[in-house]
């Protein structure tokens, strides 16, 4: 098994494999799970570990690290966790008369935030409906761009606090991301079914303070420290490591918000998080000033006079917009006509 394909990160998967980083059966079980593979693939790869890969314990810790619960066999805890997936996926494409179908669309905007639509059509079947999620790929958003992989379906149920949603591919195919609400799943299956989430692994990953990166969407920030890099104990071959699951769940880091200030604020440590390869507009050109301060190439004065020059830029084109005026008009007050609204 090519477990680095797992690894949604073209990054992370791409240093795992160039330092030869194994992995133990647990934990490519959990990458697995964190994978955007859809449920077959991920059923099969999962498969091929209870028929190839030697056994083990599974311990789950709850967020609280209050409890633990053991599992004596990760294939036996596999092929649990599988039957319910395959009933829930089951249970979602079953027709029910008192039950309903929607779906949500995902956009991202200039600045790389989601930008979440949902339909306002019920739909009677899962199929009905991925119909409709199939028409609507190519609906356009002004500024916006479609995720072409992130369309949720939703099956909800008249008269009943209860539904069932998950992620899928254009073609029907369910990849990830349930979402479960009014006992759908009940007593030992339901606890079994959230165990999987909870577990954390450390994975090593090449990223370093100052980096600029982003995860699962365009949106960057700038990573302040190595929150990750938990010592001799986790990290004996000296590669900083991720941790994956419950136990560490963000990393730090500095962002620009609409209100044009500089966040130091909490971003996903998931299996998405890779290095910012789009063009920085916009206000957004102040990471790589604040990047380079991080990492001890520039001072701060110089960081601070760089986001004062940008801010100044985009508070001219946010308050005088030189594209709504006429030309006589510019001419009367002493400025020119600009191409257009640009972020230089």
């Amino acid at each position: 098994m090519d477990i680095y394909s797992f690894i949604p990160s073209r990054d992370i998967a791409e240093h795992c494999r160039t330092i030869g980083h194994e992995f133990t059966p647990l934990e490519i079980a959990v990458i697995i799970y964190h994978s955007k593979k859809n449920l077959a693939e991920r059923h099969k790869a999962w498969q091929e570990i209870i028929n190839t890969m030697p056994d083990t314990k599974v311990i789950e810790w709850a967020e609280s690290k209050r409890k633990q619960k053991l599992y004596d066999s990760l294939h036996q805890f596999l092929q649990d966790y599988m039957r319910v997936e395959k009933g829930l996926a089951e249970g979602l494409k079953g027709i029910e008369p008192n039950a309903i179908y929607t779906y949500m669309k995902r956009y991202f905007s200039l600045d790389g935030s989601p930008v979440y639509t949902h339909n306002r059509i019920p739909y009677s079947t899962f199929d009905k409906a991925i119909g409709a999620v199939k028409k609507a790929h190519d609906t356009k958003r002004e500024n916006c761009e479609i995720d072409k992989e992130a369309f949720y379906v939703y099956k909800r149920y008249i008269d009943e606090e209860k539904h069932l949603s998950v992620q899928v591919e254009l073609n029907g195919e369910i990849i990830s991301s349930w979402v479960i609400e009014g006992g759908i799943i009940a007593g030992a299956d339901d606890e079994l079914f959230s165990a999987i989430a909870e577990i954390s692994i450390y994975i090593p990953v090449p990223f370093c303070k100052g980096d600029i990166l982003t995860y699962g969407y365009n949106a960057p920030f700038v990573l302040t420290d190595e929150a990750w890099k938990y010592g001799e104990k986790h990290c004996p071959d000296g590669h900083q490591y991720l941790a994956e699951g419950s136990i560490m769940d963000s990393v730090n880091g500095y962002t620009l918000r609409f209100n044009n200030q500089i966040y130091w604020d909490f971003n996903p440590a998931s299996l998405d998080l890779e290095y910012f390869r789009g063009e920085l507009t916009g206000l957004n050109r102040t990471l790589k000033a604040v990047s380079n301060h991080l990492k001890g190439e520039i001072t701060a004065d110089l960081m601070m006079n760089a986001y004062n020059v940008f801010l100044h830029e985009e508070k001219e084109k946010e308050l005088l917009c030189r594209t709504w005026y006429t030309d006589e008009g510019l001419a009367l007050v002493g400025l020119e006509k600009q191409s257009g609204n640009d972020s230089r």
